[in-house]
C-alpha cells in the first residue's frame, strides 16, 4: 500500500495542531522565563554557599540535555500528546517542589524541583517538530514558525507572573511564583489534551531508518552548526543566569 503524502488540502488538522502547540508554547514556555528569572535568586536565598546560587538553573539545563533522547523515544512509542502531557506533569512537580523548598528553606529540594523543570524542557523542545508532523511540505515552515512565535508570548507571560505573584506567600520570597508554575502546567496540559497527532508506525525489521549518527557528524557543516549552537547557547545562558543576581546585588 503506498504511503499517504500529506497535501495542502489536508492541512486542516495541521492548522488545528499548530494553534494548540502555539498555545502550549506560550503558556507552558512561560515557566522557563520564571525559572531563569528566579532560579538564581531563589538559589542565593537558600544556598549556604553563594557560589552555588545558580546551580538550580544549571540543573535544569543539564537534565534537559540528558532526558531529551529518552523523551523522543517515548513519544515515538506512545505519541506526542502523551509525551507532552508527561512533560507538563514534570513541570508541575518542579514548580511544587520549588515552592515547597522556599517555604521549608531546603536548597536541595529547590535543585530537585529545577531538575523536574529540566525534564519538562526536554519535551518542550519538540513542540516545533510536532507542528510539522501533520503538515504538508508547503505548510511545514509556517507551522514551525507559528509555534516558535508562541515563545514571544511566553517571554511576556513569565515576567508578569513573577511580578504579580512572587510575594503571595510573604515574607517568603518567590514561592508564590513557583506555585503559579503548577497552575501554568495545568492550563497548558488542558490545551494539549486536544492535540491530535498519530503515533508513527514502527519501521519494518531491517528497514533503513536514516543515516548513522557518526556519518552525520563526519560532515564539517554539521560540526560547525553544532559548535555555533553550543557557543551561542552558552553565552545566552551566561547573560540570562547572571543578570537577575547582578540587578539585586
Amino acid at each position: 500500500m503506498p504511503e499517504h503524502t500529506i497535501t495542502a488540502a489536508d492541512d486542516r488538522l495541521a492548522k488545528r495542531n499548530v494553534a494548540i502547540l502555539a498555545y502550549a508554547q506560550a503558556v507552558l514556555g512561560s515557566q522557563m522565563a520564571i525559572q531563569i528569572i528566579l532560579g538564581g535568586l531563589a538559589g542565593a536565598y537558600l544556598a549556604s554557599d553563594q557560589s552555588l546560587a545558580t546551580l538550580p538553573i544549571s540543573m535544569t539545563v543539564l537534565v534537559s540535555m540528558f532526558t531529551a533522547p529518552g523523551a523522543s523515544l517515548l513519544m515515538g512509542r506512545f505519541g506526542r500528546r502523551a509525551g507532552f502531557l508527561l512533560g507538563a506533569c514534570a513541570g508541575a512537580i518542579g514548580g511544587a517542589l520549588s515552592a515547597w523548598a522556599l517555604m521549608t528553606g531546603s536548597f536541595e529540594l529547590l535543585v530537585a524541583g529545577a531538575a523536574c523543570t529540566g525534564v519538562y524542557q526536554s519535551f518542550q523542545g519538540f513542540f516545533r517538530f510536532a507542528a510539522a508532523d501533520t503538515a504538508s511540505e508547503g505548510f511545514k515552515p509556517k507551522a514551525i514558525s507559528w509555534v516558535l512565535a508562541g515563545g514571544l508570548v511566553s517571554a511576556i507571560i513569565g515576567p508578569e507572573v513573577v511580578h504579580v505573584s512572587s510575594d503571595l506567600f510573604a515574607p517568603v520570597p518567590f514561592a508564590g511564583a513557583f506555585a503559579m508554575v503548577v497552575l501554568i502546567n495545568l492550563a497548558g496540559a488542558a490545551g494539549l489534551l486536544l492535540l491530535r497527532i498519530p503515533i508513527p508506525e514502527k519501521p519494518a525489521r531491517g528497514a533503513t531508518t536514516g543515516r548513522p549518527l557518526f556519518e552525520i557528524f563526519r560532515q564539517p557543516t554539521v560540526v560547525v552548526a553544532v559548535l555555533c549552537a553550543m557557543v551561542s547557547f552558552a553565552l545566552m545562558s551566561l547573560v540570562m543566569t547572571s543578570t537577575p543576581l547582578a540587578m539585586v546585588q
